[in-house]
Formats: structure tokens, C-alpha cells, sequence
């Protein structure tokens, strides 16, 4: 629960960032990436100097499924975020995690906890 508040005020700078950088005429695909790609570097540094950095086939094979799905799901979210107010679309791409905590407690047989059920009623 502590990383909590920490990824509120995250997911709250990155939705006010790409408001400015939208309202500044920034190029939307380029902010976005540079976004990852600053997540990306920093989680590849913690991870080459916590040992946990790891390349084998299956990693790889999860990496490119993976990263496939979050480059379409990002490219539709910029391309959502350059035409309507960045409030509507991180609501419902936000909300689409709703759907994947659901999903995930039929198929999988995960169970939520008290708090984690308020949290995503307050979604």
C-alpha cells in the first residue's frame, strides 16, 4: 500500500504533463514514448544492479506479446488523447482495468481484499 499514493500523484503528473505538452503543440507519440522509454531506462538500471535483469527465450517471447499489445494499446490512447480531453480518455483507459482485475479473479481465481475492492469501486 505504500506505492499507492506514489502511483496516484505519478498517473496525476503524467495526465497534467500531456495535457501541456498537448496544449504546447507537442508531437502526442513522441511525449508518450519518451515517457516509457525514461521508465524504461530507469527500471533496466534497477534491475541490472538488483541482479533481477534476465534474458531467456520465455522472457523474451513475454516481452514481444507484451510490448505488442502496450504499443496498440498506447498508439489508440495517443491518437484518443490528441482529439478529446485528457480527462475522458485516462478515465476510460483506467477503467479498463477494472476489466482485467474481473477477468482475472474468474479466470485465474484471484482474490480482492477489502481495500482493493473499495479501490476499484472508487474507480
Amino acid at each position: 500500500m505504500l506505492w499507492l499514493p506514489v502511483a496516484f500523484l505519478m498517473e496525476f503528473g503524467f495526465g497534467q504533463l500531456f495535457k501541456v505538452s498537448q496544449r504546447r503543440g507537442y508531437y502526442a507519440p513522441l511525449v508518450v514514448s519518451c515517457n516509457y522509454l525514461v521508465l524504461a531506462v530507469g527500471l533496466g538500471v534497477y534491475l541490472m544492479m538488483t541482479g533481477g535483469l534476465s534474458f531467456s527465450p520465455m522472457v523474451i517471447k513475454v516481452s514481444l506479446v507484451t510490448g505488442t499489445a502496450f504499443i496498440g494499446a498506447m498508439s489508440l490512447m495517443t491518437y484518443a488523447l490528441e482529439r478529446v480531453n485528457v480527462a475522458t480518455v485516462l478515465t476510460g483507459f483506467r477503467m479498463a482495468m477494472v476489466v482485467s482485475i474481473v477477468a482475472s479473479m474468474g479466470i485465474w481465481g484471484e482474490t480482492v481484499s477489502p481495500s482493493q475492492a473499495a479501490l476499484l469501486l472508487s474507480c
